[in-house]
């Protein structure tokens, strides 16, 4: 462990369950507590009860008689809580053990989220430091050579992952550091809980642990393959396959199963097509690791198709796995054609595509059973194909020199019986040893110039001890390096390493049996002076490697002598120009038809390609590769390897051109380096960001640029805008797909509530601020804290639920403790504060609808409100057509679509109780109607009954509800006012077109009052007044005072 995270200790966790999504329910919970190394210092479990039937008892064991007498989760979680405080949670598969826990936790009161960002996760340890090792937690116990008897019982798979933890911490204390920044204890405790009493218990809880050990189920042949799976490195494909293994136990998918798949595709993103291909996958890798042991039962068989039919795979597509005979080729190396085929150590093999199975995991199992693995040589005894039908050129190759090509399950079949046949050391006769002075170069056709670069070293002839072969002594005093001694020192290395590697069945176990990390420090002084000349790029070390192997100069140099004038031509001005030729071009200056440029650019581009793969040239991409994670940039990389910016002679063109141009692995584009192109290199952007993101998607810019081979974060940052993330204040947002999830990642980085203006700025949206305001309510895990304030939901902030909501609590909760209400100046002080609303808002919504606000103190309302509004002291209502009418002015937000308010005189003549709405009929569909709010009445929408009168904004009209029986909008007079005076104006300003004299215009403002057109002055002027229509008052004081 780092000194960073020296303090830390561990709960490392296990639970059974009745299944596995949140509906189901806890049946086994162990914690293991252990120190910051590692060590066991204390354990804890228990059965649960978990009040339900147990329909999976086959995978962990327990049935309903054994929960008789358990606790229920309620009675543990306190002394659980207390289990897990202040430490860090640890599981194999945590996301698992922490969901489900969550949700018990949540039945019982705790909306908080305390395992989020507090836990480390073994699956992901075991995926970086063992990613061959297979998906489930005894295949990665088995790769770190712990053994657990008694798996599926809870305690013990939490004291092995304890121990598993133990492993990583010793092996990658680094790795592990690297996981837990970021990462706090867990803090939560009984306190936290706030269901009634009468279910969470306070009193210390009588624990149940299991008394029977569980017979394992990853005994069983099924589970065995299942679990030894690879991870296939994307979360949501492995969290999906995890749950396909473990239903898959019996054979057979339960309708409980199938639901607990699909909600489980849901969740992860994995639609149906998806999960057939991985269903598909699933079956091929099972039918390949079934051949591990080169045998494969009927029983077993059996099982294959019977898990095959359950998925909706094909039994042909078993069969093709398990029946394909594996036989030899024509005159291949050391067979007979169609005699069956058998490996033995010492046997070379290669390997083409993309297996069902990691190449880097078959490569590693070949190499410990002593067989061979590089190119295709005459020599070779198979090549293993994905598709043994490759056209490939290994595969061409292959079949052009008698290699028989089989499936990966046939070599499975192979591999398995070499490895349980008992062959130890290997003949030391087959030991390769490069300084024999009878040395033979393999080489292939005059076509294939090139074709064996890399392989070069291969010899004649054998020793049948290490002693046998020639050694350069190099001495301690006076020792001068040169590129004769040191190439001489090569070919002993590799001749003694061959013998080491065959003798002891790999070079890896032969290096692990004599513990050379034992030397460390211990080197003798000469040896460091070499090692020291090693890094020198002009010393002697690189020269003598130059002159074994050649430099990339050389083998393209030579490439380029061996074309005649025509071929240099395709190259240079077709193959690897910048603006290449066309087939049409190339063919009239060379005189030959484009078909025929066509077939001699292949056969170059096939002739060259096994440089590039092999040798110098390899050597360099890989050097590349390694500077190239997830990408890298063509200055960047040209500042590393000089060589590739230098253009050779004769081909006119750098070095990186030539190889983008004839390399499929390979790509530049817009000056990106890519292995093997950028959507790959975009996707591995993706990989390299996913364990380092929090809920909301965001990581920092500079972790992501301490784990990338890019120098600068200005060069990360336009990388990850090509990739399609959001850069903002040094952080990556990988969830940029709405604006909720960019306000969410927004906030996460403020850590603190934002104002919508805020967050609208920060994201920079397109839409308005208005449609962005109204998109945050559609997620969840968004949550607003205030008027114009919002949080993330899991920070556990009080809701702002609305200023009549947050009174109605708090009326109510003073109500329960005996007081008669709440003191409106607490209330005041307390909304303004928390919520940010107005002094005003908050007294208005206190003395409306459901509340009264008497003598200070605010209650609950007895009695329901009454409209006390008439239409004569309503401003904006006139009698028109013969009825109370209002006269409306539109705008946009009526053009819009909102809502529009009304006076309540117009709702009073309807009766309408408070905050209950009625819905009227019209030409256009119902129309509804309320009087509620802070008091005030509305209409929905009429924007359907603007659009066919082609009402613009500012045009007048007349909202009429024919006493409630209909529902009509009209238009209404156009208004004058700016050319009229008095009570011309007057008369216009009640949608009227004036009289012909001032009396004709009184009569007409009298009537549109309710009063009679002679009506005395002052009544016309004392109704415009309690209307409190100050533009009407001020005209007629103007002309009648």
């Amino acid at each position: 462990m780092t000194n960073e995270n020296q303090g830390l200790s561990f709960a490392v966790v296990d639970v059974e369950t009745t299944g596995f999504t949140n509906r189901d329910r806890v049946l086994e919970v162990a914690v293991v507590h252990a120190a910051a190394d590692g060590t066991v210092i204390g354990t804890w479990s228990t059965l649960v009860n978990p009040d339900r039937d147990i329909p999976n008892t086959r995978i962990h064991g327990i049935s309903g008689a054994d929960v008789v007498g358990a606790p229920t989760f309620a009675d543990i979680a306190g002394e659980l809580a207390d289990q897990l405080n202040g430490r860090i949670f640890v599981a194999h598969n945590v996301a698992f053990d922490s969901r489900l826990l969550a949700a018990e936790f949540g039945r019982l009161g705790l909306t908080d989220t305390p395992l989020t960002g507090a836990s480390l996760c073994t699956l992901t340890l075991t995926g970086r430091l063992l990613p061959g090792s297979g998906r489930g937690l005894s295949a990665a116990l088995s790769a770190a050579g712990i053994v657990n008897t008694h798996a599926h019982a809870a305690l013990d798979d939490a004291e092995a992952t304890a121990e598993l933890l133990g492993h990583y911490l010793h092996r990658a204390p680094e790795t592990v550091a690297q996981l837990l920044r970021g990462v706090h204890p867990v803090s939560m405790s009984r306190a936290d809980l706030t269901a009634p009493a009468s279910h969470v218990s306070d009193s210390p809880a009588i624990l149940r642990p299991r008394t029977t050990k569980v017979t394992a189920q990853d005994g069983r042949w099924l589970n065995q393959l299942a679990t030894g799976v690879p991870l296939v490195g994307q979360p949501n494909v492995d969290a999906y396959l995890d749950l396909l293994a473990t239903a898959m136990l019996d054979r057979e998918l339960s309708v409980h199963e199938i639901g607990e798949l699909t909600d489980c595709a849901a969740t992860l993103g994995i639609g149906r097509d998806e999960a057939l291909d991985l269903h598909a996958g699933f079956v091929r890798q099972l039918g390949v690791l079934a051949w591990a042991d080169g045998i494969v039962t009927e029983e077993e068989r059996e099982e294959l198709h019977a898990v095959a039919r359950a998925l909706g795979v094909a039994a042909a597509a078993v069969d093709a796995l398990l029946d394909s005979p594996v036989t030899g080729g024509d005159d291949g190396p050391g067979q007979s054609a169609g005699t069956a085929l058998r490996l033995s150590p010492g046997d070379r093999i290669t390997f083409t595509g993309e297996t069902e199975i990691p190449r880097a995991v078959w490569e590693a199992r070949a190499v410990d059973a002593g067989l061979d693995v590089g190119g295709v040589i005459k020599k070779s005894v198979l090549l293993v194909a994905a598709d043994p039908d490759s056209l490939s050129s290994k595969a061409k190759k292959a079949r052009s020199l008698g290699v028989p090509v089989i499936s990966e399950s046939g070599f499975a079949r192979l591999l398995g019986e070499l490895e349980n046949s008992g062959s130890g050391a290997v003949d030391p006769r087959l030991v390769v040893a490069a300084s024999h002075p009878e040395a033979e170069t393999v080489v292939g056709e005059s076509e294939d110039l090139g074709d064996d670069l890399g392989e070069t070293m291969q010899t004649g002839g054998f020793y049948d001890d290490e002693d046998a072969v020639p050694v350069v002594e190099l001495g301690d005093e006076g020792m001068t390096f040169d590129a004769d001694s040191l190439g001489s020192a090569f070919d002993t290395a590799v001749g003694l390493l061959g013998f080491i590697a065959r003798t002891q069945g790999s070079l890896r176990a032969a290096v692990e049996h004599a513990g050379i990390s034992a030397v460390d420090g211990e080197l003798p002084a000469h040896v460091e002076a070499l090692l020291a000349q090693a890094g020198e790029e002009s010393g002697c070390f690189h020269l003598a490697l130059s002159q074994r192997r050649g430099t990339v100069a050389d083998v393209l140099g030579r490439f380029w002598e061996s074309c005649d004038d025509r071929d240099q031509r395709i190259l240079r001005d077709r193959i690897i120009a910048e603006e290449p030729a066309t087939l049409d071009e190339i063919g009239q200056a060379v005189g030959v038809t484009r078909e025929r440029v066509r077939q001699l650019q292949k056969k170059l581009t096939a002739r060259l390609r096994p440089m590039i793969i092999a040798g110098p040239v390899a050597d360099l991409r890989a050097g590349v590769r390694a500077h190239a994670y997830p990408v890298g940039t063509l200055g960047q990389i040209t500042a590393v390897f000089p060589e590739l910016a230098s253009a050779l002679p004769g081909w006119d063109a750098p070095l990186w051109r030539i190889l983008d141009a004839f390399d499929d692995d390979f790509r530049i584009e817009d000056g990106w380096v890519c292995f093997p192109d950028p959507p790959t290199a975009a996707q591995r952007t993706g990989n390299l960001l996913a364990p380092m993101i929090n809920d909301e998607g965001v990581a920092e810019l500079s972790d992501v640029l301490d784990q990338s081979s890019l120098d600068d974060a200005a060069t990360l940052t336009q990388w990850l805008t090509t990739c399609g993330y959001l850069v903002l204040d040094d952080h990556v947002l990988t969830r940029v797909g709405s604006h909720p999830a960019r306000s969410a990642s927004l906030l996460s980085i403020a850590g603190r509530p934002m104002s919508v203006s805020e967050m609208y700025a920060g994201i920079g949206s397109s839409k308005s601020e208005r449609s962005f305001r109204n998109g945050l309510y559609n997620s969840d895990d968004l949550m607003r804290v205030g008027v114009e304030q919002w949080a993330l939901t899991r920070w556990g902030l009080p809701e702002y639920t609305g200023i009549a909501d947050l009174i109605g609590q708090r009326v109510d909760a003073a109500e329960a403790d005996g007081a008669e209400g709440v003191v409106l100046s607490d209330l005041v002080d307390e909304l303004t504060r928390e919520f940010g609303v107005s002094a005003n808002s908050v007294t208005a919504y206190a003395a409306t609808g459901d509340f009264t606000s008497t003598g200070g103190v605010v209650r609950r309302r007895t009695e329901p409100m009454v409209n006390n509004a008439t239409p004569e002291e309503s401003n904006g209502i006139y009698i028109h057509d013969g009825r109370w009418c209002n006269l409306v002015t539109v705008t946009k937000d009526h053009l819009r679509g909102s809502g529009t308010y009304i006076p309540n005189g117009l709702t009073a003549m309807l009766d309408l109780e408070w905050n209950e709405p009625r819905m009227i009929p019209s030409d256009h569909g119902e129309q509804r109607i309320i009087w509620g709010n802070l008091g005030t009445s509305s209409v929905g929408s009429i924007r359907r009954f603007l659009e066919p009168l082609q009402i613009t904004e500012g045009d007048r009209i007349w909202i009429d509800l024919h006493d409630g029986e209909h529902f009509s909008v009209t238009p209404a007079q156009p208004s004058d006012a700016a050319e009229l005076d008095g009570l011309d104006w007057l008369a216009d300003h009640v949608g009227e077109t004036p009289g012909e004299d001032d009396a004709a215009s009184y009569g007409i403002v009298a009537e549109a009052l309710g009063l009679a057109p002679d009506a005395p002055r002052r009544k016309v002027l004392a109704r415009f007044r309690h209307r409190s229509d100050a533009e009407a008052v001020e005209v007629l004081e103007r002309i009648w005072m």
